[in-house]
């Protein structure tokens, strides 16, 4: 294998790697795409998207959304429950991310399962070497293999402040209070201190979990609180994972390596969502190195990726005001406008 020299090497199969592997695939390249372990298999996630992130993947039947509501609910105040009309989808993990990988193999896309990525060198193209030794090379690399991705270490990338984390945990819904069954996905920033405690109510079972830049002791111990208020049982064991929400860049003169999703810091700091810009950044990745043709395709993906960054700095500018100011009499909306006219520039490295 050492011998075979690739268009594109994508780490990651989730859903960055296996969207930007699935867009390079169908334009003719040969594109190996890379993972730890094999797939179908689970991830920590409340699965959370709006509808209109459906146009950033193509499943057959979409087969693997496992509901759809017309909004959501987010309580600020002790009293009130704000509405927050904007339609929205739950994802299964297990089968979402099973059905992007399959969609990049139809196209083409050459699938592996590694020990793990050792080195990362790029220079005249970019050769992989992985943790049994083995030799991987192609013309670009574009890692999508999370918060803690090692393609990212291996070219100098250094992530600096706190990061976020999630502790979730899967109840059947028939040991939930019925209430919660048919209850849009709820989001309760008085349940955790500067994060929140969500409900969301699936096909076969209840996703219950807590947010925020806090160690997971802390947010499990506030799991367990918000639980027994919300009268569900919890199991015995709940997963962990860290969200990346503190946008990177390549350092200077790496010309063919790009990061997308998680590991490119893409996590929406607010609410620690990173499904939609985890699709939308693998094939904006596809996209520069396609267009570039060989040149500077780090460049052409920092100018594409520039509106999502906006988003995402708003993002944490309503997060700023709402953990300011909880608990709050006044609505969400009111708070989300406000926080869009006073949001300062914020820089993405």
């Amino acid at each position: 294998m050492s011998g075979v020299r690739y268009d594109t090497i994508v780490v990651g199969a989730g859903p960055a790697g296996s969207s930007a592997a699935r867009a390079l695939s169908t334009a003719g390249q040969k594109v190996l795409l890379l993972d730890i372990v094999a797939f179908p298999r689970g991830k920590p996630c409340g699965g959370l998207m709006a509808v209109r992130a459906g146009r950033l993947f193509e499943l057959d039947g979409k087969a693997a959304i496992a509901r759809q509501f017309e909004s959501t609910l987010v309580r600020i105040g002790p009293h009130a429950v704000d509405t927050v009309r904007e339609p929205v989808m739950l994802v299964e993990r297990r089968e979402f991310d099973h059905a992007l990988l399959a969609r990049a193999e139809q196209a083409g896309a050459e699938f592996r399962v590694i020990s793990g990525v050792a080195s990362v060198a790029d220079a005249g193209g970019v050769v992989l070497t992985t943790r049994d030794g083995e030799v991987l090379r192609a013309a670009s690399l574009i890692g999508c293999d999370g918060s803690s991705s090692a393609v990212a270490r291996s070219i100098g990338v250094v992530r600096r402040g706190a990061r976020p984390y999630a502790v979730v945990a899967d109840v059947p819904l028939d040991h939930c209070p019925p209430a919660l069954v048919d209850r849009p996905p709820f989001f309760d920033f008085l349940a955790v201190d500067g994060g929140y405690g969500w409900t969301f109510a699936k096909a076969t079972h209840l996703s219950i979990g807590t947010y925020g830049v806090q160690p997971v002791r802390a947010l499990k111990i506030a799991l367990q609180a918000f639980a027994d208020a919300e009268g569900v049982p919890l199991p015995a064991t709940f997963a962990a994972a860290a969200i990346e929400t503190r946008p990177v860049a390549v350092p200077a003169g790496v010309r063919s390596v790009l990061l997308a999703g998680d590991a490119a810091g893409l996590g929406d700091h607010f609410t620690g969502g990173g499904l939609h810009s985890a699709l939308l950044s693998g094939r904006l990745a596809a996209r520069a190195v396609l267009e570039a043709e060989g040149g500077d395709a780090v460049t052409l993906y920092g100018a594409l990726l520039r509106p999502l960054h906006d988003v995402l700095a708003r993002q944490r500018a309503v997060a700023r005001l709402v953990h300011r100011v909880v608990p709050t009499p006044r609505t969400f909306a009111d708070l989300v406008l406000e926080a869009s006219a006073e949001q300062p520039p914020e820089p993405t490295s």
